[in-house]
């Protein structure tokens, strides 16, 4: 079985963060940056 804490890249960067939506909730449009999951 695959360990799933090791499959997550450990540095994300938030490259840009956009509203998309505010009213009753809010919704925002996220660009991520991260490091490449070269596993199995």
């Amino acid at each position: 079985m695959t360990d799933f804490a090791n499959a997550i890249p450990t540095a994300v960067d938030i490259v840009r963060r956009e509203k998309c939506f505010e009213g009753f909730y809010k919704l925002d449009r996220v660009h991520l940056r991260h490091e490449l999951f070269a596993g199995a």
